[in-house]
């Protein structure tokens, strides 16, 4: 009699696990550490689509993390350094988009060149940064809508940033289809 307490006390334990995965599996929200999650990608000619020829390439980190806001609402801050060299002609787009690996997809957030944001800097070699200090970081404002995500809704962002969605691409006088790209593969 023990023995069968003992098994149902373990089959419910079992079916409970389940039910908690199931339901955080399907959940909208994705826990970030304290760190956050970090992003360390090298953007190259070869993941555009289709590939292109060239010397360019760049660099891309980012820190994404969950924050309360002064209102005690939950939100997500976005730093990152973008750094280019050796491009064949000087950025006319920059921006995140969209799409699975050797797919392309609409921008969902402009960092320069588009949107409401400044044209990018003139030169074949550059960095763009949000950081720190200041605190500059993506605004929710800035999210695009598209592919289902409302325009400002940084949960949707950051579900397709978890699911490896999204990409970032340089688009160049001479490659105006884009002359680097990465993945945006989330850790």
């Amino acid at each position: 009699m023990k023995l069968k307490g003992f098994w149902l006390a373990g089959l419910a334990a079992t079916v409970a696990v389940a039910v908690m995965l199931t339901a955080f599996a399907s959940s909208p929200y994705l826990p970030l550490g304290n760190t956050g999650t970090r992003i360390n990608v090298t953007l190259t000619p070869f993941e555009v689509v289709p590939p292109v020829y060239s010397d360019a390439m760049a660099h891309l980190e980012m820190t994404a993390r969950r924050v309360r806001g002064e209102d005690g609402n939950y939100g997500y801050e976005v730093y990152y350094t973008l750094s280019w060299m050796r491009l064949s002609s000087p950025p006319t787009k920059i921006y995140i988009a969209v799409g699975k690996q050797g797919q392309t997809g609409p921008v969902i957030v402009w960092l320069c060149g588009g949107g409401d944001k400044p044209a990018c800097p003139p030169k074949t070699w550059g960095e763009i940064t949000y950081n720190v200090v200041p605190p500059l970081y993506l605004k929710a404002e800035e999210i695009q809508g598209v592919q289902g995500v409302e325009a400002g809704d940084f949960e949707g962002f950051m579900t397709l940033l978890m699911h490896n969605s999204l990409y970032i691409q340089i688009d160049t006088e001479k490659f105006p289809s884009g002359e680097v790209r990465a993945q945006l593969t989330a850790r």
